[in-house]
């Protein structure tokens, strides 16, 4: 299973470059549409997506401007309908509706890439799994029984074929559907809003990232579904009529293939969702072949070893319960953590690590080690996640502070100066990193080595915000009149 999941991953790799080519087509094109830098007027976002709820056809500038005509009146409105009509804004709107048109014949251009490369692969993966899964039942049980070959219409005909509701064909052109719809809904609201080409192009980098996401999840889900099918066939060749559930013993499995470990259903009696694999997306469980309960007793499976993360061998009769009380409740250093502490804590774990990087703990169980018993640590932690996420309170006040400190940093970018100054912000303290926090939530860091101090805020309702980032000429003297100044005693 886990060779033909890193075959699949291989695949999932090809769709990853086909959503890069197609999000760098489509944001090569938002500078000739959107300015450089963000509108002072503009709605909201929530008021964007209200108003284009009303447009069904979002390459039509006409019909979005009859949608704003009719919401209930403002000046952000008004100042709105007047630059759509402006005559130097018409090439700018020309564009902006190429664009959209584009973007809608977007689905059958990344279906038809998906599809091939798909197909490609189950081609070749199907009568792998089944002549594997063969081979591995007539290891175990000694008998090289005879078995029918599978030809490429069945191999066709197990592709076409649905499950919980569709085949893999019809949720790759589901998935481009839904990724274009909301690529248009995000330049529109990019147009409602006054956002900058730059912000707009994150914005639209972004949900392709998604939608490479999701073709990733369809690829791995498809193959262990296909995995699954071809086991069943070779169980069916092999006259077995009970199988044994495998969810994978580690700390990521999902509390419905926990549940399922170990049990042992009828092969006739099998359903892909319910007893049988896979039980949800990224489902990674397998099932073993369970007539033969004198060779199950000498078998071994793989597991994780929860503090090494190395794979290990244990009796194949192990159940996903009894692996936990052995190899993870001992190796925390908390007591009575729960099955679903765990869990928790690792979806926790997870989220700090796509946040922080390699600034979050090295591992589950450092982590774990963090939060039960070292409070102050922890808070430590929290408070970095929220700062390394902090932004300027709008897009005027990052163009002011831009443009009167940019020039001190030359080599950085706009964006690269807020990311720089969040980073910067949300450090712990060390010998060069000097830095406080007043009762008020008004937050200083100050690096030596590099000269550089930012300094923000919380808001009243506990958001962190950028004030400013700049080089003082007076170096770390300027760091302290801003201590003594907040701390005058």
């Amino acid at each position: 299973m886990v060779q033909e999941m890193d075959k699949a991953e291989q695949t999932a790799k090809q769709l990853d470059e086909i959503h890069k080519l197609a999000s760098r087509h489509i944001t090569s094109k938002i500078d000739q549409i959107f300015e450089s830098y963000r509108r002072d007027h503009g709605l909201t976002e929530d008021e964007a997506r209200r108003v284009l709820d009303n447009v069904k056809n979002l390459s039509d500038i006409r019909e979005l401007k009859l949608a704003l005509q009719n919401t209930t009146d403002s000046e952000e409105i008004r100042q709105l309908l007047i630059l759509l009509d402006l005559a130097p804004y018409a090439s700018r709107i020309e564009r902006y509706e190429a664009l959209q048109r584009e973007v809608d014949n977007l689905p059958t251009r990344l279906y038809k890439a998906e599809n091939e490369a798909s197909r490609a692969f189950y081609d070749e993966f199907i009568p792998d799994a089944y002549y594997h899964s063969v081979f591995d039942l007539q290891q175990q049980s000694g008998v090289a029984f005879a078995f029918n070959r599978i030809d490429p219409e069945e191999i066709r005909a197990i592709q076409q074929t649905p499950w919980l509701g569709a085949n893999y064909s019809e949720r790759i052109w589901g998935n481009t559907q839904a990724l274009a719809s909301e690529l248009q809904k995000q330049l529109a609201v990019s147009l409602l809003t006054g956002r900058s080409a730059h912000e707009t192009a994150e914005v639209i980098e972004a949900q392709f990232g998604k939608g490479s996401q999701n073709a990733r999840r369809l690829i791995r889900t498809e193959t262990s579904y296909f995995h699954a099918e071809m086991e069943a066939k070779a169980y069916e060749e092999a006259d077995v009529e009970y199988y044994r559930f495998l969810a994978t013993l580690d700390l990521r499995t999902s509390s419905i293939c926990r549940e399922h470990d170990g049990k042992i259903y009828k092969v006739s009696e099998r359903i892909t969702g319910k007893n049988y694999p896979p039980m949800h997306p990224w489902c990674r469980s397998d099932t073993i072949a369970s007539d033969d309960s004198e060779w199950l007793a000498k078998a071994t499976r793989s597991a994780r070893d929860p503090v090494t993360g190395k794979t290990i061998q244990v009796p194949a009769n192990m159940t996903y319960k009894d692996w936990y009380e052995k190899y993870v409740k001992p190796k925390y250093k908390a007591d009575n953590l729960d099955i679903w502490k765990i869990e928790r804590a690792n979806n926790q774990y997870e989220k700090y690590k796509s946040i922080l990087g390699d600034k979050a703990p090295k591992s589950l169980e450092d982590y774990i080690d963090l939060k039960y018993n070292d409070k102050e640590g922890y808070g430590q932690l929290q408070d970095q996640a929220r700062w390394i996420k902090a932004k300027f309170p709008s897009e005027k006040s990052f163009n002011g502070h831009f443009e009167k400190h940019g020039h001190e940093f030359p080599s950085l970018t706009k964006e690269e100066y807020r990311k720089l100054a969040s980073e910067l912000i949300a450090s712990p303290t060390d010998e060069n990193i000097l830095g406080y926090e007043t009762e008020g939530g008004r937050r200083v860091r100050y690096d030596k080595a590099e000269n550089i101090i930012v300094i923000g805020r919380r808001n009243k309702n506990n958001q962190a915000r950028l004030n400013t980032m700049l080089k003082p000429d007076e170096g770390e003297k300027y760091y302290y009149e801003n201590y003594k100044r907040d701390f005058p005693d």
